[in-house]
This record gives C-alpha cells, structure tokens and sequence, in this order.
C-alpha cells in the first residue's frame, strides 16, 4: 500500500543547503505547474532577487508503503513497512531563472532482517530492500537523500525550457519507474522546445543517475550494476558493470500531433559506448493538450 507520491531528503551538506534555502522563504506563494510563468516574473515587471527568494514556494510528500513476501518459510519469509517523503522549495522566476531544491527521507517502521542471507537459496532479501537502499542491505534502514537540485530557465514566451542539475524526467526511456519509496532520477542538461505548430522536441546529455530504491547517486555505467544482474551457464553472478565505462546519455525526442485524432513520437537514446534504443510510435484517436 501506498499513499501519495514522493522523492527524498538530504542529509549532511545537502541538508545545510536546504535549511539555508528555507530560511529564505518567509510566506509562501500559490503553487504553479511545471510549465508556469508566475505574473510576478522579472521578465513581466519589476523584482529584485530577495524579493523573488522571499515569495519562493515549499512542496511536501509524504507515502507509506509495505510490502510482504510469503514463501510459507522455505525460503524465508519477509516484511517491510516504509515511511517516507521529500520536501523542496522552489524560487520564483528571476530574469526567467529559478532554483531548486528537494530532498527526501525513509524510515524503517517495522521490517525482517533483510540482511541475513537465506539459509535455503543463500541470497539476501531481494524486494523488501527496494523500500530503503538496495546497493547495501546491512546499513541502517533510516535514509536521508539529496533528489533535486537544480536551476531552470524559461524563455519569455514560455516555449522554450533549460534544466541544468538534478531533477526529474518522464519519457519513454528515461522516467521514475516509482514503484517504491523513490523514483529514479537524473543529473545533467535537458532542454524542451514547443513551437507553435504543435511540434515538441526535447533533447538532453545526462552524466549521473539515482536509480529507485537506493539513496546515492552515481556515474551511467555504475548505475547499471546496481540492481542484481543476470547469470552464466555455470549460475554465477554476471559482473559486466566492473567493464564498462560511459561518458554518460544523450537522448532526444520528437512528438507532432497530426490533425485532431493522430499524434507521431520519436526517441533516440545513446548511452556513449553500451547501447543505443529507438523508438517510433504513432497514437490514434486522442487528442494531446
């Protein structure tokens, strides 16, 4: 079970960060998507920087989720029940520039050891561990981690986006896959274009990624053997992460809506020296808004 949504808190630095970031916010203003120029914008009036800080906006989520396996004790059963949320502060708008910053935390209310091996297959716990950091079973399940950091730039006519940091993408191949306490996120330089016609494109080079279910961030090619890899013939663990080596994803995309009903997506995605994806898709019936 589930409730809400979520992302992550900082802990150390970050955490000092965040705290000086808040400090700055002495009321808060009406939320705005993600897309939204505020009124007050220095592109559309007069503002100064404190002022743009001061009227800066605080964004709380808060899920708890359990989850239990049933082996009926061959192997060995498990629970967990997780507690969790984020908190940000997002500034206003100045010269078509804002900051921002979120963290996330998870706390282990009630769960089985999840880092005694089973005695039946000699394995740790495999999905209860998702719910607080799978890259080690053995440390505490109390988490506290950096999620966006970040500054982004709108162009005055709204068509144009820059995200520079760590932040949040959903695409076809690039997207939170939240199915625990915290999606996948990335770090890097994504930018969006709309034109008037319909057309929306996207592109971006992303260097450092923070897989769900851990609570650090790490290089492309360290990010793919986070999670339990396959095996050989002989049933031993493939090690191929220790052999790779990325500078890091660039990926774009390309959608047009076509008339009322039909709507065409491209996407290319290269991770630099491990693989490339394609995808082309064509929607029928929907009208995008």
């Amino acid at each position: 079970m589930f409730l809400s949504r979520t992302d992550r808190s900082p802990s150390g630095p970050a955490a000092l960060a965040l705290a000086s970031a808040l400090g700055l916010s002495g009321s808060l203003a009406a939320q705005h998507g993600e897309q939204d120029v505020p009124n007050n914008d220095s592109l559309r009036g007069t503002s100064h920087l404190h002022d743009i800080m001061d009227r800066g906006e605080l964004e709380g989520r808060f899920r708890l989720y359990s989850m239990i396996t049933v082996n009926d004790g061959a192997p060995t059963d498990y629970h967990a029940i997780a507690f969790g949320g984020s908190l940000g502060f997002t500034s206003q708008r100045w010269h078509g520039v804002r900051f921002k910053l979120s963290g996330g935390y998870t706390f282990d209310l009630a769960s089985s050891d999840l880092t005694e091996p089973d005695p039946v297959t000699g394995a740790v716990n495999r999905y209860e561990i998702g719910l607080f950091d799978v890259s080690d079973p053995r440390r505490p399940n109390n988490l506290a981690y950096l999620q966006e950091f970040q500054l982004d730039w709108h162009t005055p006519d709204d068509r144009t986006q820059l995200v520079v940091g760590k932040q949040a993408l959903n695409t076809p191949f690039l997207n939170p896959q939240d199915g625990r306490m915290h999606p996948s996120l990335f770090e890097g330089i994504w930018a969006v274009h709309r034109t008037p016609r319909g057309t929306a494109i996207e592109w971006g080079w992303l260097y450092r990624v923070a897989p769900r279910g851990t609570s650090a961030w790490y290089r492309v090619e360290e990010s793919m053997a986070v999670f339990p890899v396959g095996r050989n013939i002989y049933g031993e663990g493939a090690r191929h992460g220790e052999h790779l080596n990325s500078a890091g994803i660039l990926a774009a995309g390309f959608r047009q809506q076509l008339g009322r009903n039909w709507r065409m997506t491209l996407w290319d995605l290269y991770t630099e020296n491990v693989f490339n994806s394609a995808l082309a898709q064509v929607d029928v019936g929907g009208h995008e808004h």
